[in-house]
């Protein structure tokens, strides 16, 4: 089962993704703003994210570029806006995958699957510890005497690269 992060601000879409998401097996949570979805993935670290582009506190390309600072989990950009400059600046930003809607669920799930598979696994042991740091490889977190570490999504590759 696949935790899936979806932020939207149309209550109707959130409820049909939680409903059919979850049909097909996913554990669904739900953001209706930037500020609630970033939040949520910085909590929850979710398998991969649904985002939109329109949200009513700030501009989705933000939120995508926020996000993949500190994530490798995939985002797949579900948009009204179709437009090719809109679809090619929110690839460049870190988004995996950019679809207009309307939508289908079965379409979006396959989406999801797709950039699930190639998402990178860690290889090597799940967790390392050396010295008052702990490296957790799955959740790509850096503990420091038990206190999370605010690390970018570079500055843990390096640091991972060091310990491995």
């Amino acid at each position: 089962m696949s935790r899936i992060l979806v932020i939207d601000d149309e209550p109707d879409l959130l409820h049909a993704c939680a409903i059919g998401l979850g049909a097909f097996g996913h554990a669904v949570t739900t953001a209706e703003t930037a500020a609630e979805g970033i939040a949520a993935a910085r909590v929850s670290r979710p398998d991969a994210i649904v985002l939109d582009m329109g949200l009513p506190d700030r501009d989705g390309l933000d939120v995508c570029r926020e996000i993949r600072s500190w994530s490798d989990a995939p985002i797949v950009v579900l948009s009204a806006d179709g437009s090719e400059d809109r679809k090619v600046d929110a690839l460049d930003q870190g988004a995996d995958d950019y679809v207009t809607k309307p939508i289908g669920m079965r379409e979006l799930d396959a989406r999801l699957r797709a950039s699930l598979r190639h998402r990178q696994v860690p290889e090597g042991p799940d967790e390392i510890d050396v010295g008052s740091l702990h490296f957790d490889m799955t959740h790509r977190e850096v503990l420091r005497s038990g206190v999370r570490l605010d690390l970018t999504r570079k500055e843990f590759d390096f640091l991972a690269l060091l310990v491995s």
